[in-house]
């Protein structure tokens, strides 16, 4: 029997909001490899913000059965619901540049927008978003809308079908094979140069055919504290093991940082662990916390498509120096390096929450005046 997929359902959106804040700490946190050398308390510490595109990915697996659209109409619906924040964004960076860095007041970059309509209508040709200023993270952009396309080759692996089964989980494990070599090459490199590797479809899809079969069979662990403890010490486990294989690469260049990449074996064990502890909760919990919940994990993809030019912004006026000093600064030890990686990405989460909120506030005022301005008749 599918298991249904509730999009309220707060153990997702708590994923969710972790993912985003993994994301922001990636992107934000202290650099393990300064002037030549090794911190290796910070790259311990990295393997817990490696993985919050995968965990995304694996997300989506969780409602491919649930979709009941017509094809055309849902990618279209999707479509646009990921491509106009995307145009939005674009155009609010393009006007807000030289404010975000410091070099101009807000009032001079309203009053005189700096707007090139070839700029803004070249990723929408060509759906490469990651191009243009606090935009390196949009990618997953483009990632995303390549799953949207192949959504309903990959909903006939959901039907209810022994053959769709055993080919959804045959297709799975050619491709963690494929991973699997692709890191043992990356480890023990050949001196014949690298062999290629066999795949089905790209890394992502495999991250969402796992999570669509991690929800099915999300039963056999709900509720149980036996699994609960087991996928949390497997999450410490493979960060250690992580730890130590980056360790072998960084020994012979300091440029290879292969295994902290969401592509790899390591990665997709972490991403699955990391999700099946979440789904070991119970379905339901207090209402006040599960709308709180609701209402975050929703805002999450605006979040995502903004931290990097908040995160900017907020380099400009010195806020990560001060974190800085106020952690690593006073004392450079496990903690406060911990604090940092912790601290400063919960401030951009913040900042660009109240920033989500806002547009909310605009778009139900938009609405307000819409439904209640009086119409002229004609």
């Amino acid at each position: 029997m599918l298991q249904k997929y509730n999009k309220y359902d707060y153990r997702v959106q708590l994923m969710r909001i972790f993912a985003c804040f993994i994301v922001i700490g990636c992107h934000v946190r202290a650099e393990p490899v300064i002037n030549g050398g090794l911190d290796k308390e910070l790259l311990l510490i990295h393997g817990f913000f490696d993985d919050g595109v995968a965990i995304f990915f694996l997300i989506m697996g969780f409602f491919l059965p649930a979709t009941k659209e017509p094809f055309w109409k849902s990618v279209g619906k999707t479509f646009c619901r990921i491509l106009v924040p995307v145009l939005l964004l674009k155009i609010s960076l393009q006007v807000l540049d030289s404010w975000i860095v410091n070099e101009a007041s807000l009032l001079e970059c309203l009053a005189h927008p700096a707007l090139s309509f070839t700029e803004l209508l070249r990723p929408f040709l060509t759906l490469n978003f990651f191009e243009g200023n606090f935009s390196t993270h949009l990618w997953y952009i483009t990632a995303y809308l390549r799953i949207v396309v192949l959504l309903p080759l990959l909903k006939l692996l959901t039907i209810e079908h022994p053959l769709s089964s055993k080919v959804c989980r045959w297709i799975i494990a050619i491709n963690v094979i494929g991973m699997f070599v692709s890191d043992l090459q990356a480890l023990f490199p050949s001196p014949f140069g690298t062999i290629g590797t066999f795949v089905i479809f790209d890394v992502s899809v495999t991250y969402v055919l796992i999570g669509y079969v991690l929800y099915l069979n999300q039963h056999y662990f709900i509720n149980n504290w036996k699994y609960r403890i087991l996928f949390l010490a497997a999450m410490v486990g493979i960060n250690i093991l992580r730890f130590i294989l980056q360790c072998i690469l960084f020994q012979r260049t300091l440029e290879n940082d292969y295994f902290y990449y969401w592509t790899t074996t390591v990665s997709l064990i972490f991403t699955v662990c990391f999700s099946g502890f979440f789904l070991t909760f119970a379905r339901e919990t207090s209402p006040h916390w599960s709308n709180v919940i609701n209402y975050v994990g929703k805002k999450t993809y605006w979040i995502y498509l903004i931290h990097m030019g908040v995160y900017t912004f907020l380099d400009h006026r010195n806020v990560r120096t001060q974190i800085y000093s106020m952690t690593i600064g006073i004392t450079p030890n496990l903690i406060t390096k911990l604090g940092y990686d912790i601290l400063y990405p919960i401030v951009v989460f913040i900042c660009c929450l109240l920033i989500s909120m806002g547009i909310d506030c605009i778009k139900a005022l938009l609405l307000f005046l819409y439904h209640h301005l009086p119409v002229k008749k004609s």
